[in-house]
């Protein structure tokens, strides 16, 4: 099927207007008037979210299974009867390069939504674009209107040492973080712990806090 073109300035008649409307409706209807939808399915991680090295991926698990509800027992589960998948996390945050931006925040046994992308022909976690704030640490020092390179930090579940929440423990992410609220001759020092939240508009993470010095 094609759709002519119309030429500049031509109003669309009615009928036009009508056969285009049909038209994309036939590409979206098939089997009798079933539409295409991308079905969501509830997954259970087998393994954490891994991030790529490069811009060619985007961030994956491995082995992932479907959980079924059982109407008997009123309860999710029945994982064991589903085949491993890998799911896939298009939507992660990426820096001002192209390269994602994240850490593994998804563990084993956390469960997502994913849809079937009929494009890719994989399976995608549904998520959307909300704010992406982190702890680091200043790499250099950081004047008004300045930009510098941080270290990630993060909360190991793991490591209970340092109390029952787990312990801080630095990670191999750096980020580069920009400058938002210094004035004139201000300057964050090297090593200075800092947060750091992602503006989705102009893709950089600025410094919105940071430690008593």
């Amino acid at each position: 099927m094609t759709i002519s073109r119309v030429r500049p300035g031509d109003p669309l008649s009615a009928a036009s207007q009508n056969e285009l409307v049909d038209s994309v409706n036939r590409l979206l209807l098939h089997n009798g008037g079933s539409a295409l939808r991308a079905p969501l399915t509830w997954f259970e991680l087998a393994n954490a979210l891994t991030y790529p090295s490069d811009t060619s991926q985007c961030p994956a698990s491995e082995e992932a299974k479907a959980v079924w509800f059982d109407p008997q027992q009123e309860t999710y589960g029945g994982t064991e009867n589903s085949p491993s998948v890998t799911i896939y996390h298009p939507m992660a945050l990426r820096d001002s390069n192209g390269n994602y931006v994240g850490l593994p925040a998804l563990c084993p046994g956390d469960r997502v939504w994913c849809y079937w992308n009929l494009q890719s022909g994989r399976w995608e976690i549904v998520a959307d674009r909300e704010p992406f704030n982190c702890r680091a640490q200043l790499l250099g020092n950081l004047g008004q209107g300045d930009s510098v390179q941080a270290v990630v930090w993060r909360i190991n579940p793991a490591n209970t040492s340092g109390g029952l929440g787990g312990t801080d423990e630095k990670t191999n992410l750096l980020i580069t973080v920009h400058d938002w609220f210094l004035g004139p001759g201000q300057v964050l020092p090297i090593g200075m712990s800092i947060k750091a939240e992602w503006f989705p508009d102009d893709r950089r993470f600025y410094v919105t806090n940071a430690a008593c010095s």
